[in-house]
């Protein structure tokens, strides 16, 4: 789990390949951001930007999201 650097979400890796962002002060889930191919997500990272997000899975890639649109960059 990491928090975006605002502070206001906070990301969580699945073993169902799909990282879910989560409201921290209505403790609440606001997306879920899947890979455009299958795996599983193991590791999420927070990246110096409020907007992006980056994780990695079991197929040995990494993915990038504009967490706020949910876009698997």
């Amino acid at each position: 789990v990491r928090f975006l650097p605002d502070g206001r979400l906070a990301a969580s890796g699945s073993w169902d390949g799909t990282v879910r962002l989560w409201d921290v002060e209505q403790e609440r889930e606001v997306r879920i951001l899947r890979q455009k191919d299958e795996g599983t997500t193991q590791a999420v990272s927070d990246v110096p930007d409020t907007e992006l997000l980056l994780a990695g899975g079991s197929d040995a890639k990494l993915h990038l999201w504009n967490a706020r649109s949910g876009r698997d960059l």
